[in-house]
């Protein structure tokens, strides 16, 4: 297997000190060859947000502009943003997959993901086929 990646997907909508914490904390625990933050135009499971699809590359900049003044070393992965709609983890795994197959993808999420997971499409196979950091 090749490197080992942190895939920190999320809104960053705007990005808080509660995201710079946890990347932070995954650039920090030396567990990782690498660490991503992983932005999503839009999560099936929420409602649609007010802000047009079209400010993505604004979005992108911002989260950008926010690690750079939080000296965080980390890299934005913006594949969901070239990915068809709806935008599921387990379809981008699947790409990220194909586009880095010696990597192993660590999917880092929340407790309340997690507890929804069941709902997610496809949850129970990234379940059993990806190693999750809650």
């Amino acid at each position: 297997m090749g490197k080992r990646v942190a895939l920190y997907p999320g809104s960053f909508n705007p990005m808080h000190v509660g995201h710079v914490a946890i990347a932070r904390w995954l650039v920090e625990c030396g567990s990782f060859d690498e660490v991503r933050l992983m932005p999503s135009p839009h999560n099936p499971l929420k409602p649609s947000s007010s802000s047009p699809s079209s400010d993505w590359h604004e979005r992108l900049e911002a989260i950008r502009q926010a690690c750079m003044r939080n000296n965080l070393d980390i890299a934005i992965e913006d594949i969901e943003f070239r990915l068809p709609e709806p935008h599921y983890t387990y379809r981008t795994l699947e790409a990220l997959h194909e586009r880095e197959p010696d990597t192993a993808f660590v999917l880092v999420i929340g407790a309340d993901n997690l507890a929804i997971i069941d709902k997610w499409y496809r949850g129970r196979e990234i379940l059993a086929g990806h190693e999750i950091w809650v």
